[in-house]
């Protein structure tokens, strides 16, 4: 089970990922990428570029908060 939970955030930092790719396309951040496999903090690093060019970053919020269920879900199950 733990290794699902891995896949997801895996999953959520390929997509934080993908967004970087995009945004270095339009902005030259490529020497300020934090040194983090974690989503949130990449998110948090994205963030005030998207708000600064009112980017619509509702599907990332989607995508967080389905992966959270998943995981309590799977904390759940193991815990059982």
């Amino acid at each position: 089970m733990q290794g699902y939970q891995r896949g997801i955030e895996a999953y959520e930092t390929i997509f934080v990922s993908k967004l970087i790719d995009v945004t270095a396309n339009f902005n030259d951040i490529e020497n300020k990428i934090p040194a983090t496999d974690f989503a949130g903090t990449l998110f948090n690093f994205l963030y005030p570029y998207f708000k600064g060019n009112n980017i619509d970053y509702r599907k990332y919020d989607e995508l967080t908060k389905y992966a959270s269920i998943k995981i309590k879900e799977i904390d759940s199950m193991l815990e059982r």
